[in-house]
This record gives C-alpha cells, sequence and structure tokens, in this order.
C-alpha cells in the first residue's frame, strides 16, 4: 500500500470536529488529504483532522507512514 499525500494545510473546523475533537472556540485543525495505492491503483481518499498538538506529524514523511 503507498500513500500520496494531497494536502496538508491548517483549517477551520466544522461544528462537529470542534465537538468531536474538543476544541475551544477559534482553534484551528490541521486537515491532512492522501490517497492510498495499492499497485498505483486509488483505493481510498483519506482526510484526517488533528488537533493543534498534533502538528507536530508534518515534520514527518506523510507519504511513507500511516
Amino acid at each position: 500500500m503507498r500513500l500520496s499525500l494531497i494536502s496538508s494545510k491548517n483549517e477551520t473546523p466544522t461544528a462537529i470536529e470542534v465537538k468531536a475533537l474538543g476544541l475551544r472556540s477559534g482553534e484551528k485543525i490541521l486537515v491532512i488529504n492522501r490517497i492510498r495505492l495499492a499497485d498505483g491503483i486509488p483505493l481510498a481518499l483519506e482526510r484526517v483532522a488533528l488537533v493543534p498538538s498534533a502538528a507536530k506529524v508534518t515534520e514527518y514523511d506523510l507519504e511513507k507512514g500511516s
């Protein structure tokens, strides 16, 4: 399985994300969008919403990790 990074950026969370992640008013989230590929064939579009304290994840290769 291979990953292809589409984007990684700070965004304003939806109301559902604010509640689910326990965010305070005005906090941003880090959103990572990737495609999961098998033998070069797209299998899944992945969207991950991370709390601000998890932003260090961008220091890693987002196309090689899970």
